[in-house]
């Protein structure tokens, strides 16, 4: 697990890493602190979207804003149900050459 500086870096009875506390002593520090702030980053949006997701959930619920699910329609037996195609699809987007605008910045987690 992450956590933030506020707690100790722990490996027993569970392991928790914070980051290196200021002053950094050297670029392998620095290093891990950007990336571990990356993390906890996407951590933080994910726990967010779900707190939202929750808040809109229950406005419906509040408001008997219920959809009655919707049957899907059956397609052509030979359409692959088990995803293959689907990882297929996302597997050539991701190996497609992209053009990168100099103002994105790279995202490696």
């Amino acid at each position: 697990m992450i956590g933030d500086g506020g707690y100790p870096c722990l490996s027993q009875p569970i392991t928790l890493l914070t980051p290196y506390r200021e002053p950094l002593w050297s670029p392998v520090e620095a290093r891990f602190n950007r990336h571990h702030a990356k993390a906890r980053s996407v951590i933080e949006r994910a726990f967010g979207i779900i707190k939202a997701s929750t808040i809109l959930h229950n406005i419906c619920l509040h408001n008997v804003d219920i959809l009655d699910p919707v049957e899907e329609e059956q397609g052509p037996a030979d359409v692959q149900q088990n995803g293959e195609h689907l990882r297929a699809a996302i597997a050539a987007v991701l190996s497609a050459p992209r053009i990168r605008a100099p103002h994105l910045q790279d995202h490696d987690y």
